[in-house]
C-alpha cells in the first residue's frame, strides 16, 4: 500500500510550495502597497510644548509655569476656551487667535495650598481650526481638545509639638 506512490502523491509537495510562494508574494505586495500608498495620519494643528509640567517636590504655595501653543497649520487657530482641571489651577491666555505657523505662551498657576502628597491637575484647551469670528452665530462649533498635565508632590512641613 505504501510501497508504490501514485503520481498525485508526488505533486503534493509541489502544490504546497506553490501555495506558500503565492501567499508570500501576496503578503509582500500588500505590505508594499500599505507602505507606499496608505494615507498618512496628519499631525494635529495645535502642538503643545511641554505636554507635562512637573513641579517636582514642592511645599504648599503657588507655583507658576508656562507652556506654548504652536499652530503648525496654514490656517489660523481660534482658542475657544481654556479650563483648569480643578480649582487649584488658573490659566492666563492673552490671545485667542493664533496665526498660521505662530505660537502663543500660556501662563498657568498651580496652587498647592491645602494639598498633600502627589496630585495631578490639567489644563484643557478647546480650539478650532479657522477664525471663529468669521463663523455665523447660528452655526454650532465643535472644538477639538488638547491637554497639558500639571504634576506635583507636596511635602507638608511638620510642626513641632511643644
Amino acid at each position: 500500500m505504501f510501497d508504490n506512490p501514485t503520481s498525485n502523491d508526488k505533486r503534493l509537495p509541489l502544490i504546497g510550495l506553490v501555495v506558500c510562494l503565492a501567499v508570500f508574494v501576496f503578503a509582500s505586495l500588500a505590505a508594499a502597497y500599505l507602505f507606499f500608498f496608505s494615507p498618512s495620519v496628519p499631525a494635529p494643528p495645535l502642538v503643545i510644548e511641554p505636554k507635562v509640567v512637573d513641579f517636582g517636590i514642592v511645599a504648599e504655595g503657588k507655583y507658576e509655569a508656562a507652556f506654548t501653543l504652536k499652530n503648525s497649520s496654514s490656517q489660523p487657530i481660534s482658542i475657544l476656551h481654556t479650563v483648569g482641571g480643578c480649582s487649584c489651577t488658573t490659566i492666563s491666555l492673552r490671545k485667542t487667535l493664533i496665526p498660521p505657523r505662530s505660537a502663543v505662551t500660556v501662563d498657568c498657576t498651580l496652587d498647592t495650598t491645602g494639598k498633600s502628597d502627589s496630585f495631578q491637575s490639567s489644563v484643557i484647551v478647546g480650539y478650532m481650526l479657522g477664525d471663529v469670528s468669521l463663523i455665523d452665530e447660528e452655526m454650532s462649533v465643535k472644538p477639538t481638545y488638547a491637554f497639558v498635565d500639571l504634576r506635583a508632590t507636596v511635602e507638608v512641613a511638620e510642626t513641632e509639638n511643644e
